[in-house]
């Protein structure tokens, strides 16, 4: 047998604009069409319309353990200049062999408001220095991990540096200071690491 013609079956319902029927019909269309939005809206909060943002993040800072420190004077009486050095990086002080001068080195990271992350570092070192040496600056590079993790995910490895220098030598030298990151760009926000 072959199919000659075909023809689709309609059929339409008519109520009136006070019936159930209606009312179903214009509730359904509306949750249809509503619900999309507040489901977006409420997924993404108040940042539903946002372009830009601007938001500040402590930061997970962790001391890496190394440090490059160099000092800097005279020995003799002042008559001959003379370079002190110590690294906890073994290849730079097997480089630098003929004025390692090793210290007793001590590190603490001080968690103030128990949060989980150090806002503190506490270094020293004590340098042996021998009779007759004296120490006119101080140069100091340590090594951190800085992490962002709640909008823009960053891991990077970052320095502080300190340089102190004075006419007079010194016996020691005490300094505190902030680690401050400046950017001169937006990080992008797209997941995963930039």
């Amino acid at each position: 047998m072959v199919q000659v013609y075909n023809t689709s079956l309609r059929r339409r319902y008519y109520a009136n604009r006070c019936s159930a029927a209606f009312c179903f019909f214009l509730l359904v269309t509306t949750i249809c069409l509503v619900l999309p939005f507040f489901m977006a809206y409420s997924a993404s909060g108040a940042d539903f319309w946002l372009k830009h943002n601007t938001y500040l993040e402590e930061p997970t800072v962790k001391y890496n353990y190394k440090l490059v420190m160099i000092l800097e004077g005279t020995q003799s009486g002042g008559s001959m200049p003379q370079t002190l050095f110590f690294s906890t990086v073994a290849p730079l002080n097997s480089m630098c062999q003929q004025s390692l001068r090793v210290p007793v080195l001590r590190t603490q990271e001080v968690d103030g408001d128990m949060d989980g992350k150090a806002e503190r570092l506490e270094i020293s070192a004590q340098v042996p220095v021998a009779n007759g040496e004296a120490i006119y600056s101080a140069k100091m590079m340590v090594f951190f991990e800085y992490e962002l993790r709640e909008h823009a995910k960053l891991s990077m490895e970052t320095m502080g540096f300190i340089q102190a220098s004075s006419p007079l030598a010194g016996q020691s030298l005490f300094v505190d200071s902030d680690l401050e990151w400046h950017q001169t760009w937006p990080l992008t926000v797209k997941g995963g690491y930039p």
